[in-house]
């Protein structure tokens, strides 16, 4: 048999992505913003999502990539911040500064996060392969789950849910390639 001559690319969160996650072990989610929404057929989108820690910003957002022989893929990017990503923000005052959209609200007490797992996919085309991490599902304190995933039918969007029919359905085709506890 001849060698695998593939050419892989590989888009995964690093160990630094991994630390940031790892904050949030514990800690209230209160809300999950996004500076602008959009729905269709039951998904919500946005261009990022900002994840409100009560003392500070989780931010998501998707870059697009493409490899020589023009294969769509995308980095997950994740960093904590001051400020909500695409959202004016007064940090003085914590208020936001201009209308954006929430996804769910977990009222003034928040969801304690447990755990958080990451999923990958795998894509193979000819001679190139793709590892990319998909997905980032969140376990809270009550049996909530809600997950911020690459939304590959428009680039750079992202996808957040708490419907578990969703979350089931992107589950789908994925491995599991962190959990954070």
């Amino acid at each position: 048999m001849g060698t695998d001559s593939s050419n892989i690319y590989n888009a995964t969160l690093t160990e630094v992505d991994y630390e940031t996650l790892s904050i949030c072990i514990g800690k209230k989610i209160y809300q999950v913003y996004a500076p602008f929404i959009q729905f269709e057929d039951g998904i919500v989108s946005s261009i990022s999502f900002s994840v409100h820690l009560g003392s500070g910003w989780l931010n998501f957002n998707s870059n697009w990539l493409s490899t020589p022989n023009d294969i769509s893929y995308y980095k997950l990017e994740t960093f904590r911040d001051d400020s909500p990503l695409g959202i004016d923000y007064n940090k003085k005052d914590n208020e936001l500064l201009k209308p954006s959209s929430y996804l769910f609200n977990r009222g003034r007490s928040g969801q304690e996060i447990q755990k958080i797992e990451v999923y990958s996919k795998r894509e193979k085309w000819q001679d190139e392969e793709i590892i990319y991490d998909f997905m980032i599902l969140f376990y809270a304190n009550n049996g909530l789950r809600f997950c911020i995933n690459i939304l590959e039918e428009i680039s750079e969007f992202l996808e957040c849910t708490i419907e578990e029919t969703i979350i089931t359905k992107n589950l789908d085709g994925v491995i599991l390639s962190q959990t954070i506890v």
